[in-house]
């Protein structure tokens, strides 16, 4: 019982991961009816959406339902920056159209392979993402390089959080790769197509950084002078006891 009780309570930990880095566009009255995504309820579309973006910024306050901030909203950033750097690992965890709507075209079975993890490259200007799947005959993955969007305004949707790539379109008739994160575990990246958005695709990502690599093993040298060394030890110990 208590076992299933655990498992219960990670579940519901990992869809709250899951709600952070895509947003459930749940219909809402008040911030409560969002809570169980960790979200806020936006006055104008009456939708669950992002904590960050009352987080970041208080110009998103005036789109809250009571124009105030949950107090269940953590685990988002701060800073007006994407918070993930060249030690993190992003792990692909599920796909959604806008607004929940049928806008994921069919990727193709190299995408689906290259998609599921990469590791992180960030410098001032740049960040690229290079999938950890080993290239095929068949399937060579495209890394995705992304600039940061032209800060027009200091609001939460403009500064930091939007990097936007056009290196690839993943086999789609998309023109723009963006990534996005709102939460500190968790990021999306949007494949979608303008103007006509017939193509308007959430790829949510968890965020964990590389593993520290396990100490190199003993030389087999090492382990035979060890080996020799004690068994001396143990021979000086029995003569010393036979003189005594």
């Amino acid at each position: 019982m208590v076992g299933l009780s655990f498992f219960a309570f990670c579940f519901f930990l990992f869809t709250r991961m899951q709600a952070r880095a895509i947003p459930s566009w749940n219909s809402c009255s008040a911030h409560s009816d969002c809570q169980a995504t960790g979200e806020y309820c936006r006055k104008t579309a009456r939708v669950c959406n992002h904590c960050a973006l009352i987080t970041i910024d208080s110009y998103s306050l005036t789109d809250s339902i009571d124009s105030s901030k949950p107090a269940w909203c953590n685990d988002t950033i701060t800073s007006k920056d994407v918070t993930i750097t060249s030690s993190s690992v992003l792990t692909f965890v599920k796909q959604s159209g806008f607004e929940n709507d049928d806008l994921c075209p069919s990727f193709d079975a190299c995408t689906i392979d290259c998609r599921k993890e990469y590791s992180v490259e960030k410098t001032v200007t740049q960040i690229t993402l290079t999938s950890t799947f080993a290239d095929t005959t068949d399937c060579v993955c495209d890394k995705l390089v992304f600039a940061e969007e032209e800060k027009e305004e200091a609001t939460a949707e403009t500064v930091g959080l939007h990097w936007k790539s056009t290196g690839t379109n993943f086999g789609t008739n998309a023109n723009s790769i963006l990534l996005e994160q709102y939460s500190t575990s968790a990021l999306n990246i949007i494949v979608y197509n303008t103007p006509s958005y017939d193509v308007d695709c959430y790829w949510a990502y968890s965020i964990g950084t590389i593993s520290s690599p396990p100490p190199p093993p003993s030389s087999p040298s090492s382990s035979a002078t060890t080996l020799t060394s004690l068994f001396g030890l143990i021979f000086a110990s029995m003569v010393a006891f036979v003189l005594i």
